[in-house]
């Protein structure tokens, strides 16, 4: 409200409602730009990934192949983000942060492969256990709802 009377001098009720038409308006920009921004972050994250992974395993890259394989990991990290969400995003955390960890350890990038592929597999599994947990629990809340509603039916 303080920042509201900053602009508007006048009667507090315009303030107010120019204040939530601006919200309603950022809310519903937020859910339709989701979609875009969640692409773009699967793409960067699929990009820095296969850079990391590819220095890992000793490989050079300079230049346009640098570009080139950051690109196919950024697609690589779209296509897991568009039609495996929930999984694609415990893949590619657990991948970034095992890489992250194992870069802070092991500067060099040579070393690491094994701790990189344990801090990978257990975020996965982790992560994993816990998404499945959450499932089980809205199946079953749904089914509980199903239940209700067709015991009211009868």
């Amino acid at each position: 409200m303080q920042l509201a009377t900053r602009f508007w001098q006048g009667p507090n009720v315009p303030a107010v409602l120019v204040g939530l038409v601006v919200g309603v308006l950022f809310a519903l920009l937020a859910v339709f730009l989701q979609a875009l921004v969640i692409g773009i972050a699967g793409f960067l994250i699929g990009g820095y990934i296969l850079i990391v992974l590819a220095a890992m395993l000793g490989i050079d890259l300079a230049g346009v192949t640098l570009w080139i394989v950051y690109i196919v990991g950024g697609l690589i990290g779209l296509v897991l983000v568009r039609f495996l969400f929930d999984w694609a995003i415990i893949t590619l955390s657990s991948l970034a942060g095992a890489s992250l960890i194992v870069q802070s350890l092991f500067p060099q990038g040579n070393a690491g492969g094994i701790l990189f592929l344990i801090l990978f597999v257990a975020g996965v599994l982790l992560q994993g256990s816990i998404l499945r947990r959450e499932r089980a629990r809205s199946c079953y809340a749904l089914s509980q709802d199903m239940s209700d509603s067709f015991d009211e039916i009868l």
